[in-house]
């Protein structure tokens, strides 16, 4: 049976509905009863608890072997040594499914460094990214499928700049419209394999919410 609740002490992303600027925080849960989910508030950069007023709308979003997300309220904040933000438990039906993990993948205008066997560097342009892996693009033949790589990728996070170091498998290899095309299976994403996976579920986040914002001003 799948899960869909998330589990305590798992990291999760808050955004509160209707803020402009969109505002997207990271949270963790801290417990979840028969009937509130219990979180940690989102911190500001100085390190302070940002208590959110009740009645304050919020879609928690977390990844497991899928990505999940609910809509919610903020019912009550503990303001103690601990700072707790308890906010109301939805229903299983009012918690949505997004893409499996593995193929949680989304678009990107970013560049990655591609260092091969013997040494040679190079850099390629991503069309999207993963947990699991890549789909970069090149003018010219610069791999093979069944190439083992190592790479670096430099994400921009809320904290600045990260980069994320990986080694991978070319499991894909593909001439269309003149381009070269790669999709590259990662076997080891370092110690930032959390960056990586925040990073892609933000990105997904706000796909997702662009969508759906389309598909309204439509109907």
């Amino acid at each position: 049976m799948v899960r869909l609740y998330p589990m305590k002490l798992q990291d999760a992303m808050v955004t509160i509905v209707g803020s402009e600027p969109e505002e997207e925080h990271k949270v963790r849960i801290v417990d979840i009863t028969e009937d509130t989910v219990v979180i940690t508030p989102p911190f500001d950069q100085n390190g302070y608890a940002m208590f959110l007023p009740e009645g304050t709308r919020i879609v928690v979003g977390y990844v497991q072997t899928a990505y999940f997300e609910f809509e919610t309220r903020v019912l009550h904040n503990v303001r103690s040594r601990i700072p707790l933000v308890i906010v109301q438990k939805p229903e299983l039906s009012q918690i949505s499914k997004e893409q499996r993990r593995q193929s949680f993948r989304v678009p990107v205008t970013i560049t990655a460094k591609i260092t091969i066997d013997g040494g040679t560097s190079f850099v390629m342009n991503l069309l999207d990214l993963s947990a699991g892996g890549l789909l970069a693009v090149s003018s010219t033949k610069r791999l093979t499928r069944g190439d083992f790589i190592a790479g670096e990728i430099v994400l921009e996070t809320d904290k600045g700049e990260t980069v994320v170091t990986f080694r991978g498998e070319v499991t894909r290899e593909a001439l269309e419209d003149g381009q070269y095309l790669y999709g590259v299976q990662f076997a080891d994403v370092g110690a930032n394999e959390d960056v990586l996976i925040r990073y892609c579920m933000n990105r997904q986040r706000r796909f997702l919410r662009t969508q759906r914002e389309r598909s309204q001003a439509q109907t």
